[in-house]
């Protein structure tokens, strides 16, 4: 590692970019022999000459539009203002021009402007300005600004292979004061990187119409042959291809969305808004949120106005009939039965305050009438609704109620392969806790080493396909794991 500077490293950015790709050419006021104001492009001219090192003259808007048209036929020009405060005098065929080229015509313009800005140095009230809100509010342009070398080589890097405008803001106070052992060879930020892979995979096309029963290799199946998949499948293959390069990745599955129920007071989220995205660690700005899924095509209809108010009565009633009859437990009927008992109670504390009276000097308290009528009537409704629920839960747990059909004999074989492993575990005093899938359990087995291990790995993989899979599991084969899984449950333990 060599120590490098901030101005450093954005030389050796723009060289390493110049030697990968000759598409890439650099564009400012005395740029070429001199090197540049700040000389952040010493060396280059010699090293690459004066086609690919070009100086120009004063006029930012016509250097700015020189440099668009070269990016729409295929070069990567990198353009360097003086200092950022004169960007104004570009700001038209930047903000008009530039960053709205690929909303027009789809034509990418892969173009970074290098912006030296900041205060701190005395420079006057011409040399100091800070313009990065006037772009970072433009749609269409990226807006970088790095504070370490290492971010501004990194960064500088992947703004030049990026196929936007990407506005690129170098404080000058850092250029000979920030510095940082860096690393030779290439050296990408991790965002950057992100950026790249969920560009590339957007590109494909999103469907829920796959292959029954999947491919042996569903990543290598998708990254390779069909380039389409939902979302689980988009997230994954990027999880994946960063984890390979060393950046920290997580894959995230969730509910994006939803909407508050004013009637039922409820939050709902509906199966529409299950998605799942990738969360990039970075050292800066922590976990980034990226989705490389590409738009599902036509989007949803959205009610409004009066079909939209229904809608939400509809379903706060439905909610209200599943949570007081369809879920009707013996607790919700204690729950009940406390609030008539204190809405009874407070009755007759009203009526005997309210009934009291003098008597003979002293006070008297009347006694209190009770409304047999409406008791009765309230027990008797809290009986019809705890007999139904009753009669509810017996049909959800027979599988003949609201809950469809029972299940098929593959569904059934499945489940019984489940519990003879799970009885086999018992004995063998590994039992699988409740919130591990067999699977998963069986992996924890082979991490520990532990003597079921290979056996309980093999009856999972089949529970698994048999119970979600295309895969039928046979009385014979289901009968011989299950004599397996006893035979292991009554050998002696190693301990033993």
């Amino acid at each position: 590692m060599a120590e490098t500077t901030y101005i450093d490293a954005i030389r050796r950015a723009l060289g390493e970019e110049m030697d990968r790709d000759e598409a890439v050419f650099l564009m400012g006021q005395d740029i070429a022999a001199f090197g540049g104001a700040f000389r952040a492009c010493k060396g280059l001219f010699e090293k690459h000459g004066r086609m690919r090192v070009i100086n120009t003259p004063l006029m930012e808007s016509g250097t700015v539009g020189a440099a668009l048209g070269a990016a729409l036929v295929g070069k990567r020009p990198v353009l360097e203002m003086q200092f950022a405060d004169f960007v104004s005098c570009g700001f038209n065929q930047i903000v008009n021009n530039v960053a709205k080229t690929y909303y027009r015509w789809e034509a990418p313009v892969p173009m970074v402007i290098r912006l030296p800005f900041g205060g701190g140095a005395g420079a006057g009230p011409f040399h100091s300005q800070s313009p990065e809100a006037w772009f970072a509010h433009t749609p269409g342009l990226c807006v970088v600004a790095p504070s370490t070398p290492r971010d501004a080589l990194g960064m500088l890097k992947a703004a030049i292979r990026d196929p936007n405008p990407v506005i690129y803001l170098e404080h000058r106070f850092l250029y000979r004061r920030e510095k940082e052992d860096l690393p030779e060879g290439e050296l990408l930020t991790p965002l950057g990187r992100a950026r790249a892979v969920e560009r590339y995979l957007s590109r494909w096309r999103y469907t829920l119409e796959l292959e029954s029963g999947g491919a042996a290799r569903p990543l290598e199946d998708f990254l390779f042959r069909t380039h389409a998949g939902h979302c689980e499948y988009f997230s994954t293959a990027m999880a994946v291809m960063l984890r390979t390069v060393g950046i920290p990745t997580r894959n995230v599955t969730g509910f994006l969305g939803g909407t508050f129920n004013r009637y039922g007071r409820f939050y709902a989220v509906r199966q529409g808004d299950a998605h799942s995205w990738v969360e990039v660690w970075d050292p800066i700005e922590g976990w980034v949120t990226f989705d490389p899924t590409p738009p599902a095509g036509e989007a949803p209809v959205v009610r409004t106005g009066l079909f939209a108010e229904i809608d939400a009565v509809v379903e706060a009633m439905r909610m209200r009939w599943r949570h007081y009859v369809v879920d009707f437990d013996l607790g919700m009927q204690a729950q009940i039965a406390r609030k008539v008992w204190r809405f009874f109670e407070q009755r007759r504390r009203h009526d005997t305050l309210s009934g009291r009276v003098l008597d003979r000097g002293r006070t008297s308290i009347a006694a209190p009438t009770v409304p047999w009528k409406g008791v009765a009537g309230v027990a008797l409704g809290a009986l019809t609704l705890g007999a139904l629920a009753w009669q509810i839960n017996a049909w959800r747990r027979s599988g003949r109620g609201i809950r469809g059909a029972p299940p098929t004999a593959a569904v059934k074989s499945a489940q019984e392969l489940a519990r003879a492993l799970d009885a086999a575990l018992v004995a063998r005093g590994v039992a699988r806790p409740s919130n591990r899938t067999p699977l998963a359990w069986a992996q924890e087995l082979t991490r520990r080493k532990d003597a079921m291990a290979a056996l309980a790995t093999r009856v999972s993989e089949r529970y698994t396909a048999a119970r979600f899979g295309a895969e039928t599991l046979s009385r014979e084969e289901l009968d011989a794991l299950k004599a397996e899984l006893r035979s292991a449950a009554q050998a002696p333990s190693a301990s033993a």
